[in-house]
């Protein structure tokens, strides 16, 4: 017997926007920061381009402050930040913290911490989401979705009330190897991280690649199952679906092969994820932050392990590169300047 229901799939695109790459050149072209510039200006006028035609799709940014929001847009791309602007004030796009200064936030101190988020938000350097858009929402997606369980309550401090983790099916992921499974609703709604002491607790928003919609075949074929799970009573509630990915990641634009091999999920960019499921009547194009406002939590998990994307989730791919090592004794040394002066 069918059970129909009057319950929506919210999808919401999220880009994380650091122009400084450790592992790139340094330099306003392909070899730096200018493929970033490149990608992320596609990107807005691919936005751009489906509110024209009434298509109600929303971006949500993440951007880092002390490189990209101080010294490299400004100089090379001050289109960007105007562009979002407008975005924001038109079509309903959010902005979420990372961090000040695209630090791992799990390394530092609670004054360090606490400086990161605050400074994300306003700084004496003009730089922070409120201070050039106006608002910000309190959302974080930390570097490297870097978190460590201790610090729930630090957020909780900073007045941060949700995070992003990757619940995905290949590295980048985050906590889904270290708890139960989840349900399909659960899974795609906000949950409540507790860890330890009462207070330590704050609200999780799995997210997802589109190496995740490789893996269901496509993002049409994904939310159909899902619409068709909540219409036989399956899933009993709305469910988000949330991208996210670096926004200068190569998948945000159609590959460079012939069109009709565009139609295979992903190939097609951000233009093609979006055209696939524009026509869906049970779509909603939504934002994370006023997904979570408007939806309660449905679940809560709980785990003890510090998680980062990468490869087998943790902090040893990141702590095992040499110039880490000599990042964090530079960072010792001058803690104990600091407090020796």
């Amino acid at each position: 017997m069918v059970i129909k229901m009057d319950y929506s799939v919210h999808v919401g695109f999220g880009f994380h926007v650091n122009c400084y790459h450790s592992y790139r050149g340094d330099t306003d072209d392909e070899l730096g920061f200018g493929g970033d510039i490149r990608i992320i200006r596609n990107t807005i006028a691919v936005l751009n381009h489906w509110n024209q035609q009434g298509i109600p799709v929303k971006g949500t940014w993440d951007f880092e402050n002390a490189y990209s929001l101080e010294e490299i847009l400004p100089r090379y791309a001050p289109d960007i930040i105007e562009d979002v602007k407008v975005r924001v004030r038109q079509f309903g796009d959010e902005n979420i913290l990372m961090g000040y200064n695209n630090g791992a936030m799990s390394a530092m101190t609670e004054d360090e911490f606490m400086a990161s988020v605050q400074w994300a938000v306003s700084n004496p350097k003009g730089s922070g989401l409120g201070d050039i858009f106006g608002a910000c929402q309190p959302i974080i997606r930390p570097q490297e979705v870097m978190f460590t369980p201790a610090q729930a309550s630090l957020y909780q401090k900073a007045g941060v009330e949700g995070i992003y983790l990757y619940y995905s099916c290949i590295p980048f992921d985050a906590f889904r190897t270290l708890i139960p499974e989840l349900t399909q609703k659960e899974a795609l709604n906000p949950l409540n991280y507790q860890y330890g002491e009462e207070q330590n607790h704050i609200t999780v928003i799995p997210i997802y690649s589109q190496a995740d919609i490789l893996d269901m075949g496509s993002l049409r074929r994904w939310v159909v199952q899902l619409h068709k799970k909540q219409e036989m009573g399956q899933i009993d509630g709305d469910v988000s679906l949330f991208i996210n990915m670096d926004a200068d990641s190569f998948l945000w634009e159609p590959f460079p092969i012939p069109h009709f091999m565009h139609k295979i999920s992903c190939f097609g960019g951000l233009d093609g994820l979006i055209r696939e499921i524009a026509d869906l009547p049970f779509i909603i194009f939504d934002a994370p932050y006023h997904y979570m406002k408007t939806h309660e939590t449905v679940g809560s998990i709980s785990f003890g392990e510090d998680v980062a994307d990468g490869n087998f989730s943790g902090f040893s791919s990141w702590a095992e590169k040499p110039f880490n090592r000599q990042i964090w004794t530079r960072l010792e040394q001058a803690r104990m300047y600091a407090r020796l002066y």
